[in-house]
């Protein structure tokens, strides 16, 4: 049965959780960047920098292409592709950060937010769309990739304000402290649903690394940025050091998430076969708890967007 049971897919590997890394923690520092505008404070190099740490993850995909020169392709299956739509947000993305940044509009910050915000539901998508992993398909993803993000930007606001002139906030502070809940909560869901539709190897694999993100990601951030409130705005290093545990502990569920966690299906077998008269067997499914035998899963409309291709650019057409 050893050959049957889920396996560790190879499609994806480190730089595919670099473009999700990249892309989350993006998105989420462009989505406090249109916040801080709305405040009044120049955010012209928060935008450059959302833009450059996502443009940094797109470069990983770039470095997983087997055919460069055929990534034109992933522009032409927008009906069926949320990899497609990915990189169509992606291209209007750059050019409206690049105006925002020039031209100082808090306009133009906000439509880069709300651009960025539609980079990072295509990549849920994207993921909820390859059908053949148990892990990205099930629906708690999509708020953990959410909520998630918006923790990693905000961390990183908090690690570069002392190098900017802007504030760290009390505003700021209970902010990343929600944001912490809201994100532990959502793992929390994450986790419940993997016991319900993941296969065994997949739920040890994310046992396995529960205990460090809680206590590095959840615990610490938290009490750092408790520390930073109760003693005030004199020690914005807190701020800074709670902000890079909620920074770091999003890349590693995201990492973990594509290179750990993403056991494919395996196979079942809805009835033993027999020889003869008789009746015949039990069903079986290698891999997966006891008495679990679930329906086939539809494979997703676009080839491209199950386990079967790579993420890279050009295999996404």
């Amino acid at each position: 049965m050893n050959s049957i049971t889920p396996w560790l897919q190879r499609f994806w590997d480190w730089r595919a959780a670099g473009n999700f890394i990249g892309g989350g923690i993006g998105s989420g520092l462009l989505v406090w960047a249109a916040v801080l505008s709305l405040a009044g404070y120049a955010v012209e190099w928060l935008l450059l920098l959302g833009l450059g740490v996502i443009g940094v993850g797109l470069f990983c995909v770039f470095l997983e292409l087997g055919r460069p020169w055929r990534a034109i392709n992933v522009l032409f299956n927008a009906r069926t592709s949320w990899m497609t739509r990915e990189a169509m947000v992606a291209a209007a993305l750059f050019p409206l950060g690049l105006l925002a940044v020039l031209t100082g509009s808090v306009i133009l910050t906000l439509l880069t937010a709300l651009a960025g915000m539609g980079f990072l539901y295509c990549q849920g998508r994207i993921l909820q769309a390859a059908k053949g992993i148990p892990a990205w398909r099930i629906a708690t993803l999509p708020p953990l990739i959410a909520s998630t993000a918006l923790c990693e930007g905000l961390g990183l606001f908090l690690v570069l304000s002392p190098l900017l002139d802007i504030p760290v906030t009390v505003i700021a502070t209970s902010l990343l402290l929600m944001l912490l809940g809201a994100r532990f909560f959502a793992w929390g869901r994450y986790r419940n649903s993997l016991t319900q539709h993941a296969p065994l190897a997949c739920q040890d694999a994310a046992t396995q690394i529960n205990a460090q993100f809680v206590r590095f990601g959840a615990i610490l951030p938290a009490l750092l940025a408790i520390a930073q409130l109760l003693i005030g705005n004199g020690t914005p290093w807190l701020a800074a050091l709670s902000g890079l545990c909620a920074l770091l502990a999003g890349g590693f569920v995201k990492f973990h998430l594509l290179n750990s966690l993403a056991f494919n299906q395996g196979y079942a077998i809805s009835h033993s076969p027999t020889r003869g008269a008789g009746r015949t067997g039990p069903s079986v499914k290698p891999g997966w708890p006891s008495g679990h035998l679930q329906a086939p899963v539809t494979a997703s409309s676009h080839p491209q967007d199950t386990l079967a291709a790579p993420i890279g650019a050009a295999e996404r057409a």
